[in-house]
């Protein structure tokens, strides 16, 4: 085998499991990737914007649907900045509608976004505590300058 370089990542592997536990899928992303909530914020947009398309059209043709399936789904894969959307909308399409009332596609991204948020504040607790680390020899003296503490 020639020279491998491994490295962390920050990839993590979640399961997909219904209401009953059943696994359904998996999917693996980065979710301390710093520009993940920019993307996320990005793809809300797009499904807002998608959702509003298709109450629009209620008798809409079946190509038009498959045609919002596939955006989606690209947009999806652009959140993840990976080829995700596979894994969930190969269980159902992403405008079936549940019966909470919404939309498929709806219940994946507000599971994604506990998940980000979760996973934020455990990066921002460690990094805090590094930080702190470093940091607790030192107070701010006056003026708001950092003075070593004697």
């Amino acid at each position: 085998m020639g020279n491998v370089i491994q490295i962390d990542d920050g990839s993590k592997v979640y399961d997909i499991t219904n209401m009953r536990g059943e696994l359904l899928g998996q999917f693996k992303f980065i979710p301390s990737d710093f520009d993940l909530i920019r993307r996320y914020d990005e793809t809300v947009s797009a499904f807002e914007q998608m959702s509003e398309e298709i109450k629009g059209k209620k008798d809409a043709p079946i190509s038009y649907v498959m045609e919002l399936d596939k955006r989606i789904g690209e947009q999806v894969d652009y959140l993840f900045n990976a080829p995700v959307a596979k894994s969930f909308f190969s269980i159902t399409s992403p405008f079936t509608m549940l019966d909470s009332g919404q939309f498929f596609v709806e219940n994946v991204l507000n599971a994604v976004k506990g998940i980000i948020e979760q996973e934020r504040n455990v990066k921002l607790e460690a990094v805090q505590a590094h930080v702190q680390k470093y940091t607790q020899k030192y107070k701010t003296g006056p003026g708001g300058y950092i003075a070593p503490v004697k």
